[in-house]
């Protein structure tokens, strides 16, 4: 009960009204207190369904409002610089030091707690500079990203990347956060690329989420080119990103087709040509893990990664084995045909309750594989390699 006063006496100090001279601005009390009541409002919830990942009502007004607040207060930050000399570190300290954060060290909360604020000049941008903040939900956190580009005589805010309202936990910008400032062209936009996870009490899989987004400019808003959500191992050290010469490249660790083989490293490699993000090759480094991603791509991807002689055929045998579970049985090689035979043995239906077996045949190339054909039978040529999956 003591602890709980003190607590509480501590969030009364916080909400103190304040005037805080931070470099070239002075942020009124008036942003301050925007954020501050709704993080107050967070600290004070009490959620017994935490761990069921529900939201309690009021939580998602506060979440929302403290989001903005946070954009606003940043907003007012940097709405003075006017020149390219911004200091990062002397924006993100005098940010964190307006709003007292070390009044809420203590802080025992489920919602609110933990607010960070982390800004950034990528390399190689001088007119960018990222912002991103967050604070902790149950089994997670929530973030936001802000991207400012110098143009003109100023600093804009040409790019706003957040959640949003969401009654579950798993809506949260969460977990896994990253950004990376792709390469472009003299006369292209600037595009980033956002990724982010989802919170989540119950489970070590989780959604991974990238976007490839358009920065705003003065007659154009921001613009999502690329949206992409895979399943990923959760854990920072299972997701790698590279900026390539002309895109990127994303690796991750994401779940099979096979629940006995648990995960597969996926490779996602981009080649940007102005608006258009395309994907390339690899998209894995084994026969039986390119079967595992095939399954799963869109029409445009299927064509572009099979025998274009039969794509139409492909479709439909895709469309029917796509949301199957199953298991995975031997890889062989087919030297005459040159490919791979890849086993697959596919749980039933409920209109086939019977198991079905097929035979993928995949076409080694230049820097990944191609689909090559789907039988129900195998190749009797075909024979197995050791080391080959």
């Amino acid at each position: 009960m003591i602890k709980k006063q003190l607590y509480l006496v501590s969030l009364l100090f916080f909400m103190l009204p304040t005037l805080s001279y931070a470099g070239c601005a002075v942020l009124s009390n008036d942003k301050l207190s925007a954020v501050k009541e709704p993080l107050v409002q967070l600290l004070q919830i009490e959620d017994v369904d935490a761990q069921y990942g529900y939201v309690p009502t009021d939580a998602i007004k506060y979440i929302d409002n403290l989001k903005l607040a946070l954009i606003a207060l940043i907003n007012e930050r940097v709405a003075c610089e006017n020149n390219l000399s911004i200091n990062p570190t002397q924006v993100q300290q005098d940010l964190l030091n307006a709003l007292q954060l070390s009044e809420l060290a203590e802080a025992e909360a489920i919602y609110g707690y933990d607010l960070k604020i982390s800004v950034d000049r990528p390399k190689n941008t001088p007119n960018l500079m990222v912002v991103q903040a967050g604070f902790g939900i149950p089994c997670g956190d929530d973030n936001i990203l802000l991207v400012y580009r110098f143009r003109g005589e100023s600093w804009h805010l040409d790019l706003v990347w957040k959640s949003k309202p969401y009654n579950m936990i798993t809506g949260a910008f969460s977990s896994y956060i990253d950004h990376l400032v792709l390469p472009a062209n003299k006369n292209e936009s600037t595009k980033v690329l956002a990724l982010h996870s989802s919170a989540d009490c119950t489970t070590n899989w989780q959604p991974l989420v990238f976007d490839v987004i358009k920065l705003a400019d003065d007659h154009n808003p921001q613009m999502v080119l690329m949206h992409q959500k895979i399943i990923t191992y959760r854990g920072r050290g299972l997701v790698n990103i590279n900026k390539l010469e002309n895109g990127f490249e994303l690796q991750a660790s994401v779940a099979m087709l096979d629940p006995d083989l648990g995960a597969r490293r996926s490779f996602y490699r981009y080649r940007i040509d102005n608006n258009k993000i395309i994907r390339e090759q690899p998209l894995a480094k084994t026969p039986r893990d390119f079967v595992d991603e095939w399954l799963i791509l869109g029409k445009e991807e299927l064509e572009r990664f099979s025998n274009s002689e039969n794509t139409a055929l492909l479709l439909q045998q895709q469309a029917k084995l796509k949301d199957r579970g199953g298991f995975y049985g031997a890889t062989k090689y087919c030297k005459k045909e040159e490919l791979y035979e890849v086993e697959v043995i596919f749980n039933g239906t409920k209109e086939m309750d019977a198991e079905t077996l097929q035979y993928f045949y995949v076409k080694p190339i230049k820097n990944g594989y191609l689909m090559q054909s789907i039988a129900s039978y195998p190749n009797k040529r075909c024979y197995t390699t050791g080391g080959i999956n």
